[in-house]
């Protein structure tokens, strides 16, 4: 079906264009990468449940790896701290299971903190409430960014019979993040990932892994950390007027990519010239504009918002949203008489979509390919918004039928859609008659407009009119009542 052909054709295009655009700006990633070095210290405190459970061998009475989670953990631990960069960060130790005690304080000393993780024995219940409390104090005067890194395979538990161990672990947990203390949680077993979420704050910061797998689970615990920007996940290498600076190109790359390719696709549709050097001078200046208010209005709302204690996730999407809101908003001219409050609206709902999808993969896949998806998913939204908002606001549109079984279709509206040969045209007809401008029509109070300038002709239209220029024949339709009955299956090759 011709409607369904240009959906899904607008979507690839703006898809494709998007991500060529992000892929172009990931040059400024990796050159952040290889030339700025780290400034701002992080401080972490590995916070573990090791409760009697710790000892089972993994798989009950048939173990997968006859091995226990605690040997698991030592291991995946271990690796942790070795990947670590400990001429500037430190990290902590604190175990808990009756009560919680604090193996290492932050230490920079790897020998040191491997030591004390191979001294992990396992016995008791699951105390989380006072694990989080110990790990607070053990991080009460660290420097720079804060984190808990915590790991359990099972639900809060404690000895006495009156208190509620998961009401003690949300409250400390709440006193935590008040403290501008971050945590990331890895479960396993029995551990209850809505209520680890609960501890966390955010959805993105919980890990759930089998336990064989918890050397992956602890790389993607690493990401997650790392990740405090909308767009990398290395936060401490650059300030925030940087840090800005290269959301805004980035964000300005793929509004030129993905608007490239709208337009080259809508042309092609319309039968319309190849892009001159002045379209293109402003198709490229619209891109920038665009993009250097969406990347910086986007990234100083993440960082805004990404202060506040929980924040994290909301703060990444409403910069997505603010991108979205940009994309369409300078997209939604590209089609003559489209309504630019309902492209914004389908860019926004791009942006939620590519925030949601860029949180949950980034944790699995990494930064890159996370920033391209996201962006691809920005402009597969802005090209299928571009063809479902044409089809479904229209009153009235004209009908070009190039050839047989070959037509298209134009929104009638305030701005004229104009026949002739001159550049912006949107009819181009081909005959010997080279006329700028060989016909003007538009509609306005609903009253459907004709213009000849050559002749002065002017007359008002109706549903049903047909115009010929050369072989190209043009119908004019037009319909009262809701817009959805705009949607005509023999006209709608939208």
């Amino acid at each position: 079906m011709p409607f369904l052909r240009k959906i899904f054709g607008m979507a690839i295009l703006g898809a494709l264009g998007a991500a060529l655009g992000a892929l172009g700006g990931e040059s400024l990633f990796l050159h952040e990468g290889k030339q700025v070095v780290q400034a701002t210290p992080r401080s972490i405190c590995l916070l573990f449940d090791v409760s009697g459970s710790m000892a089972k061998l993994i798989g009950g009475r048939a173990p997968v790896t006859g091995r226990t989670q605690l040997q698991e953990l030592k291991q995946a631990a271990g690796e942790f701290l070795e990947r670590q960069d400990l001429s500037l960060d430190s990290i902590a130790l604190v175990v808990f299971s009756n009560d919680a005690q604090r193996l290492s304080k932050l230490s920079q000393d790897s020998d040191k903190l491997l030591r004390s993780l191979h001294r992990l024995n396992a016995g008791g219940t699951t105390n989380l409430g006072r694990g989080l409390d110990v790990a607070a104090e053990a991080l009460a005067r660290a420097a720079g960014e804060r984190w808990i890194l915590l790991f359990s395979d099972g639900k809060p538990e404690g000895l006495s019979i009156h208190g509620d161990p998961e009401a003690e672990a949300l409250n400390a947990a709440t006193r935590v993040r008040d403290s501008g203390i971050n945590i990331v949680a890895i479960g396993t077993g029995l551990a209850d990932a809505t209520l680890l979420r609960q501890i966390t704050g955010e959805r993105g910061n919980v890990i759930i892994s089998d336990p064989q797998a918890l050397a992956k689970a602890f790389r993607r615990s690493e990401r997650v950390i790392r990740n405090r920007q909308m767009l990398a996940s290395v936060p401490d290498i650059v300030d925030f007027k940087e840090s800005v600076g290269r959301a805004a190109i980035w964000a300005s790359l793929i509004a030129i990519g993905a608007s490239l390719a709208l337009v080259i696709g809508q042309n092609r549709y319309l039968r319309r010239r190849m892009l001159g050097i002045k379209e293109l001078a402003v198709i490229v200046g619209g891109g920038v504009l665009t993009g250097l208010f969406a990347g910086t209005a986007g990234q100083s709302l993440f960082y805004f918002l990404s202060g506040m204690p929980g924040s994290g996730a909301g703060g990444r999407i409403a910069a997505w949203v603010v991108l979205g809101f940009g994309a369409g908003l300078g997209m939604g001219g590209f089609v003559p008489n489209l309504s630019r409050s309902r492209a914004v609206a389908g860019g926004v709902t791009g942006g939620v979509i590519a925030g949601v999808i860029f949180l949950r993969l980034v944790p699995e896949v990494g930064d890159t390919a996370g920033r391209l998806v996201a962006a691809a998913i920005l402009g597969l939204c802005t090209g299928m918004t571009l063809v479902l908002v044409e089809s479904v606001s229209r009153k009235a549109w004209l009908v070009v039928n190039w050839a047989r079984n070959e037509r298209s279709t134009l929104l009638l509206g305030p701005k004229p859609i104009v026949v002739g040969s001159r550049k912006d045209a949107h009819i181009c007809p081909d005959w010997e008659d080279d006329a700028p401008v060989v016909a003007k029509i538009w509609m306005i109070d609903g009253v459907i407009k004709y213009e000849d300038p050559k002749s002065g002709i002017r007359r008002d239209l109706t549903h049903g009119d047909v115009l010929q220029f050369g072989k190209i024949s043009v119908e004019v339709r037009a319909v009262s009542g809701h817009p959805a009955e705009a949607i005509e299956p023999e006209a709608s090759n939208t």
